[in-house]
């Protein structure tokens, strides 16, 4: 059984616990939490449940999945090629390439990428509510 906690605002999954006693996992939650909530669920791993899952009006529900895209990939290091990344569907979004974010909005949706050395560049999509996407690598040769 798990104990999710998640933020009121967002649905957001910040923590959770895992264990057999539900009355031992309650302890962990602080009751009347203006910023968190709490929901049980008896499904999925926790890394799982914290990547791919968000609460909406107290239940847990399945995030709505993007795809990360590379186009040119692999890609010359020429210091010219661009190799553009982007979500499908586009939503505005926050993408992680090698642990620096990049914000991807309407008016500006994809990093433009270039290398003048070999490089592989691992491109996630930062924790946000109501979307997961699998992390790509992208290789400049």
């Amino acid at each position: 059984m798990l104990l999710v906690r998640y933020a009121l605002a967002t649905g957001v999954i910040s923590g959770i616990w895992e264990g057999t006693d539900q009355t031992l996992l309650a302890r962990q939650m602080v009751p009347d939490d203006p910023t968190y909530g709490a929901v049980f669920t008896d499904s999925g791993m926790p890394s799982e449940v914290q990547e791919r899952w968000w609460v909406v009006d107290g239940a847990l529900v399945e995030k709505a999945v993007l795809v990360i895209t590379a186009t040119s990939t692999p890609f010359a290091a020429d210091g010219v090629t661009v190799c553009s990344i982007t979500v499908v569907p586009f939503v505005e979004c926050t993408l992680e390439l090698n642990g620096t974010p990049y914000a991807l909005t309407t008016g500006d949706p994809a990093i433009e990428l270039t290398a003048e050395v070999p490089a592989v560049f691992q491109c996630t999509l930062a924790m946000m509510a109501g979307y997961w996407a699998e992390p790509i690598s992208v290789e400049a040769v």
